[in-house]
């Protein structure tokens, strides 16, 4: 379905980018002014996502059921997701979080986003919410639309927050290293026949890399310059015209893309 397609692809973007922004944040940054803070715009994203998604697919939030929040020393109240009515001034100023600990929260709000997006049908969407409050009443899809706005708004306020803290404004062309900005990843591609290639500047974007494939089942394997490893596998549908796509991912820092490999 195109419309929960491109949902997903967009959700994956924001999930590559935070990885991005925060693969090498350091712990003054997570906190240092201006306020709200890198570390409390990266937790309010993950909360935003899991709380309505969560809610969306009926089930427990993670932050309740699978004890986030306990995890971030905070009270497991279900809607404790930065609205300006609950967080005051010093409740922002005071959150602590470490960047691995924001990327593990927002990695399983991830998950749970794609498993929800992956099943949900046409109908789903359409759905109305019980939400008499608002005139017209939300859609299943205008409510995903508003958490993807919430995801990308606070995103792009890490990103500049962050490249404010290092160059003063956003101005990546006058940093030494403007990877410091915007990380880039290199990947090696090996199959179980032993063919390889080399992926640059490693991204979302789609990437083609000839492999002369032979057989109907291969595996493919990824090992990144920092060490990480991912592999994925599929039966080739027997033609020439075969293409294979990997989501590769990285640790540190996060390097989610797909990969398409064409015979």
């Amino acid at each position: 379905m195109i419309a929960s397609d491109i949902l997903l692809d967009a959700f994956t973007r924001v999930h590559d980018s935070l990885h991005r922004t925060l693969s090498d944040i350091t712990a003054e940054e997570l906190v240092k002014e201006p306020h709200p803070s890198i570390g409390w715009l990266a937790w309010r994203i993950s909360r935003v996502m899991d709380s309505n998604v969560s809610r969306l697919s009926g089930r427990d939030q993670l932050w309740i059921g699978e004890g986030w929040a306990a995890r971030f020393g905070m009270p497991p109240e279900p809607a404790d997701y930065g609205r300006s009515a609950r967080h005051a001034r010093e409740q922002v100023n005071s959150f602590r979080a470490s960047a691995r600990q924001l990327l593990d929260y927002h990695d399983a709000a991830y998950e749970r986003m794609k498993t929800y997006l992956t099943s949900v049908s046409a109908d789903e969407l359409a759905r109305e919410l019980d939400e008499p409050q608002y005139d017209p009443r939300p859609t299943v899809a205008v409510r995903l639309v508003s958490v993807l706005e919430n995801a990308m708004t606070n995103e792009g306020q890490i990103s500049y927050v962050k490249a404010y803290h290092r160059l003063g404004g956003w101005v990546p062309r006058e940093a030494k290293d403007p990877a410091s900005v915007r990380r880039q990843n290199h990947a090696v591609i090996l199959t179980t026949r032993g063919e390889s290639g080399e992926i640059r500047n490693l991204s979302t974007q789609n990437l083609n890399l000839c492999l002369p494939l032979v057989g109907s089942h291969f595996y493919v394997f990824v090992i990144t310059k920092h060490g990480s490893e991912a592999a994925w596998g599929r039966t080739a549908t027997g033609n020439r015209d075969c293409v294979a796509c990997l989501a590769i991912r990285s640790h540190s820092p996060s390097s989610n893309c797909l990969l398409r490999i064409r015979s």
